[in-house]
């Protein structure tokens, strides 16, 4: 769509309405075919053979059918005649006349053509032979039919010549209402002369009712009350002109045309009832006519009030006060509702004469607004130009008059303000009011000009009219007006003097000035061109474009070399910019090392302090060499800083060094107390033997340095000792940053504070039968303080330099013959009090953390304390003499074996600060002796119970050899019975002793 309507070809208007009314009539065509096709009437046709004519009228009940539809036929066409003669027009406009005769013409014709058909006309021929009554009745409605068709059908034709200048009539401006209305009454008279029946006035006058109706409707929908005066009175005049006009073509175009109709000769005259056809168009013309002149009025009293009547008088309230006035006049008109209604002319009348006199009210109000105004003019030329515009501006006539005879005030009002400019002339012209970019004498004498000026500009505006200037007041003025004059002159005489007695001699003095000074205060150089000099060429400058003034050649030359004194000194400025930007932000060390170049800078800027001076030529020489020597100096400055660079990376990367390893926390693992040592161990000692490396190579870099500003490779140059102290103490700054990193480091590692974080190392302990093993935790008490003197003693790896050089100090002697001593800068920084008060604090935060180790550790013996694990065989001595009985032993199994089974459920592990630890051995130590208790009871419960076994066993294995004796005599009977009776006797006692047993 955005590209289709960017290919879109912009039709002119006239073009457009063209094809859209073009478009509205093929649309009313097809409605048109579509009612006839469509319609709802349908004639009927009876379905009957009638190729043999004959036997069709013989027939009786055939003739008898057709009648019937016949009867029909006459029906239809009554229905459609009574519809047709109620039909009404849909408005009072032109438009709704074409509209009625199409749809009119539309209906009729689907009925007339229906019974045109070959169908109908076969039955109207065979019953002409039997000659009905009905077929006079259908002859009689048809012929109705008919001529309401031919009557309709030829008022469509000539109504749709109208059709586009009745749509122009509905939808166009004014200005296009009045361009149609020439051409329709062309058309309308073409209709009359041609048309057979639009050529009556029971047809025309209607019509041209209905022309005169959209007219004025649209004249009354286009002049709105409250709009019109809501506007501009510009562009309300103009609407209601367009009305106006509107409105009168109407009544000139029917007038000519009636009188062309009348010049033609013919029978035919329009004989129209003019009050019907324009009395409302003229009572609209009145008021149009009335509306016109209030919009006027407004207009003029708009202009007069405007803004250059309160600039002139400065009485902004009496101004504002008469626009109310005048703005009073619209409230009345606005109230009143439909103002073209003929019934509410007495109201309009009444109405419009009290704006007349309200408006002659407004008038004198003005008058004497003016009258007061001009008695306290606020300018004169002003108000003279106020009265000089108000010959071209429309107002109100006796306002005009009056504006006329204010040209005597206005020369009153001149003179009084040649006056007010004589006063503040004498009152300014020793101390004047001078702009900021103007020097004093030309500033003192641009003021007194600038009321010379504004005296002149009237006086100019009043030689248009020369006869103002011939009247008494205007003589009076001119000759206070010349009298200034040659006060102002005589003014600018003397400032001139003064300045050209003192302005040789100034400008002399001040060119022998040197081109460059010294300031002892902010240490640096300064261009030494003086302001009184900037001032000199100013002020010559100023008279020279003020003109009337012969400067003196001294003075004019030093003002034409302004642009060369420029360049120098803007040259100069850049040379000290450059000078402050190459030695100005030079560090202390650095100003000692480059001293030598600094005073050969220097040298090349120390002409411009003697002798050079502003007349001297060699001024643009001076400059090139003394950006020469900056431009040398700033070479050895960037050999330096290069040089300075690369040693602070070395001395950053000892300050920044992590000498703790990182730790993973993440790790699932813990180390063990020599895998912990090593892990920060190795790292450290990896990493203090790349500093030491990075360490070393400072010293080419200083050396290179020693080369580039003392010319020597000694390491040792005598101007350079303080840079060789300067970096030392860089260096030592760096190593003890780094210590007390690494030592922060190990402080948060081993912080006593309650911990969320992993344990770092794992501690076993042991269980050595009666007391707890800590020698590995001792262990690890000696190494982390062992760790922690290695992280300090990491310095011993930096050997110190020899005083006064790069170079490093050699090993000395120690007391011992193979013992040799290094000078390093670990002497210095284990005695750092920030490092101290460190490891201090960390081997305390240590012990703490080990005390309660040793408290953990020691709860484990309350286990020996309670169940005397240790004095195993000394117990189970006593209780194998005792012989306790059974239940003593089963009591002691279930206590021990209940300590076991509670033991294998105890967590073997505990996290006490960074210590992880573990009380595997010592758990599965006092869950053996506490078995080996059970097995010690077990093993006397069963010698005690083998003992009892056999004990029974023998008794059994007696009374079976008892028994086994032959009952070969009655004593040997008697015998067995009392075995017998003794066996029954004990079975109750040995079964017990048996179940013993074997519980």
């Amino acid at each position: 769509p955005e590209e289709a309507d960017s290919a879109a070809v912009q039709l002119p208007t006239h073009i457009q309405d063209e094809i859209l009314a073009s478009t509205q009539k093929f649309t009313g065509h097809v409605h048109q075919t579509m009612m006839q096709v469509y319609g709802n009437v349908n004639i009927k046709v009876p379905a009957v053979d009638l190729e043999d004519s004959e036997t069709v009228q013989r027939d009786p009940q055939l003739i008898a059918v057709l009648s019937q539809a016949v009867e029909e036929w006459i029906e239809i066409i009554d229905t459609v005649l009574k519809e047709e003669a109620s039909r009404q027009h849909e408005n009072r406009y032109p438009m709704a006349a074409i509209d009625f005769w199409r749809d009119r013409s539309s209906k009729v014709s689907t009925v007339y053509e229906q019974l045109q058909l070959s169908a109908v006309r076969r039955v109207l021929e065979v019953l002409e032979a039997s000659e009905p009554p009905v077929l006079q009745l259908f002859q009689d409605s048809f012929g109705q039919l008919q001529m309401m068709h031919m009557v309709a059908k030829d008022n469509v034709k000539f109504l749709t010549t109208l059709e586009r200048h009745f749509k122009n009539l509905a939808n166009g401006s004014m200005q296009t209402i009045v361009e149609t209305l020439p051409s329709l009454m062309n058309a309308v008279r073409m209709v009359w002369i041609i048309s057979r029946y639009f050529n009556t006035d029971s047809y025309m006058e209607p019509l041209m009712k209905r022309i005169a109706d959209q007219i004025c409707d649209k004249v009354e929908e286009q002049i709105n009350v409250n709009q019109i005066f809501s506007m501009e009175p510009t562009k309300a005049m103009a609407i209601i002109t367009d009305g106006k006009t509107a409105l009168e073509k109407w009544s000139e175009v029917y007038l000519n045309t009636r009188a062309k109709i009348e010049e033609s000769a013919t029978d035919h005259r329009w004989e129209f009832d003019k009050i019907t056809l324009f009395k409302k168009s003229w009572h609209m013309t009145k008021i149009c006519k009335d509306l016109y002149e209030i919009a006027q009025v407004l207009d003029q009293f708009y202009k007069f009030l405007g803004p250059e009547l309160k600039e002139v008088t400065g009485d902004s309230q009496g101004i504002e006060a008469l626009m109310k006035e005048v703005e009073a006049l619209k409230t009345d008109f606005r109230n009143m509702k439909n103002i073209f209604d003929d019934c509410q002319l007495p109201h309009w009348e009444s109405l419009f004469s009290k704006f007349k006199e309200r408006v002659t009210q407004i008038e004198s109000q003005a008058i004497e607004f003016l009258n007061r105004a001009f008695q306290n003019l606020r300018s004169a030329e002003g108000a003279f130009k106020l009265l000089q515009n108000f010959k071209n501006i429309e107002s109100r006539a006796a306002i005009n008059k009056k504006m006329a005879e204010k040209f005597s005030d206005i020369l009153t009002r001149y003179g009084h303000e040649v006056r007010q400019f004589q006063e503040i002339f004498q009152r300014n012209k020793d101390c004047p009011p001078i702009s900021k970019s103007c020097p004093p004498t030309a500033g003192a004498i641009i003021w007194a000009r600038s009321i010379f000026h504004r005296a002149k500009r009237p006086i100019l505006s009043f030689k248009t009219m020369p006869h103002l200037l011939q009247q008494p007041e205007g003589q009076f003025a001119c000759k206070e007006y010349v009298e200034l004059g040659k006060e102002i002159l005589e003014y600018e005489q003397r400032q001139f003097e003064a300045f050209q007695t003192t302005a040789v001699e100034l400008a002399v003095q001040l060119l022998k000035n040197n081109i460059l000074a010294y300031d002892h205060k902010k240490k640096t150089y300064i261009v030494n061109f003086a302001k009184e000099l900037q001032l000199l060429i100013r002020e010559a400058k100023y008279l020279d474009q003020l003109g009337g003034f012969e400067l003196p050649h001294m003075v004019l030359n030093v003002a034409l070399q302004q642009e060369t004194y420029n360049v120098y000194v803007e040259q100069l400025e850049l040379l000290i910019d450059s000078y402050n930007a190459a030695v100005g932000d030079l560090t202390p060390v650095q100003q000692k090392l480059l001293h030598k170049q600094i005073v050969e800078l220097d040298k090349c800027l120390s002409p411009g302090l003697t002798p050079l001076n502003w007349n001297s030529l060699g001024i643009k020489d001076f400059i090139e060499e003394g950006q020469a020597g900056i431009n040398r100096f700033r070479s050895y400055r960037v050999s330096v800083e290069k040089g300075e660079e690369r040693i602070q990376s070395m001395v950053s990367a000892i300050s920044e060094a992590v000498l703790v390893r990182p730790f993973d926390w993440k790790r699932t693992d813990v180390m063990d107390h020599m895998e912990f040592y090593d892990f920060f161990e190795r790292y450290r000692v990896q990493q203090v033997e790349e500093l030491v490396k990075k360490y070393e190579a400072i010293g080419p870099f200083l050396e290179n340095i020693e080369q580039r500003t003392a010319e020597s490779k000694t390491c040792m140059a005598p101007s350079m000792v303080e840079y060789y102290h300067y970096w030392e103490r860089r260096i030592f700054n760096a190593i003890t940053t780094m210590l007390l990193r690494g030592m922060s480091t190990f402080q948060t590692l081993f912080s006593a504070v309650e911990r969320r974080r992993p344990p770092l190392l794992r501690v076993k302990a042991d269980f050595n039968g009666q007391d707890i093993d800590d020698e590995q935790l001792n262990s690890v008490f000696r190494l982390i303080p062992k760790l922690l003197k290695n992280t300090v003693y990491s310095a011993n790896a930096f050997v110190r330099w020899m005083d006064g050089t790069c170079k490093a100090v050699p090993p000395q002697q120690g007391q011992e013959e193979d013992q040799q001593q290094l000078f390093t800068f670990y002497r210095d920084v284990k005695d750092n009090p920030a490092l101290i008060e460190m490891m201090i604090n960390m081997v305390n935060s240590i012990q703490k953390i080990f005390s309660i180790i040793s408290k953990f550790l020691k709860h484990w013996k309350r286990y020996d304390d309670r169940w005397k694990l240790s004095s195993r065989k000394q117990e189970l001595e006593k209780v194998k003499d005792k012989k306790p009985p059974f239940v003593f032993f089963d009591v002691h199994i279930c206590v021990y074996k209940n300590l076991a089974d509670s033991l294998s459920e105890c967590k073997t592990e505990k996290d006490i600060g960074f210590v992880r630890i573990d009380s595997s051995a010592i758990v599965a130590a006092i869950r053996n002796q506490a078995m080996e208790w059970v097995a010690g009871y077990g093993e006397i419960l069963k010698s005690l119970a083998y003992k009892d076994l056999m004990k029974i066993k023998s008794e059994i294995d007696e009374f079976r050899e008892q028994l086994l004796t032959p009952p070969d005599s009655l004593d040997n009977l008697k015998y067995i019975l009392s075995v017998i009776s003794e066996i029954l006797s004990v079975s109750m006692d040995m079964e017990l002793r048996m179940q013993d047993v074997s519980e």
